[in-house]
This record gives C-alpha cells, sequence and structure tokens, in this order.
C-alpha cells in the first residue's frame, strides 16, 4: 500500500491505526506501507492527532481518535 497523494496518505494512515486491536506505534504501522518511511509515517500520525483522528499515549503510540 503506497498513496501517493497527502491526502490518499492521511486516509490511509488512519484506516491503517482503525484496523489496529490496541496502541500501535509509527514502526509498526510503517510496515503496512512498503516505500513511506518511517519518519514520514510518525509526522503524518502528528497531523492526525492535531486534527483529532487519532490520540498519542506513552510511549510513542497511537491509538485511533
Amino acid at each position: 500500500m503506497n498513496p501517493r497523494t497527502l491526502p490518499d496518505q492521511f486516509l490511509a494512515l488512519r484506516a491503517a491505526l482503525a484496523a489496529r486491536p490496541g496502541p500501535v506505534g509509527a514502526p509498526e504501522l510503517a510496515q503496512a506501507f512498503t516505500r513511506t518511511p518511517r519518519a514520514k509515517v510518525g509526522e503524518l500520525l502528528e497531523i492526525i492527532v492535531t486534527l483529532g483522528h487519532a490520540r498519542r499515549i506513552e510511549n510513542g503510540r497511537y491509538l485511533p481518535g
């Protein structure tokens, strides 16, 4: 899975986060995207948090908003 546009990346990452049964970190989520650097996934996660579509919890892990 490698969405090219920023809106598609946002939607794909939000869907990947929602599909996880519990808290997950950027490295684990990055495994779902074959060409996306982990740093980019972390950056997008922070955007998703800022927009209220995810929550950041302890140890750099995330949950759906």
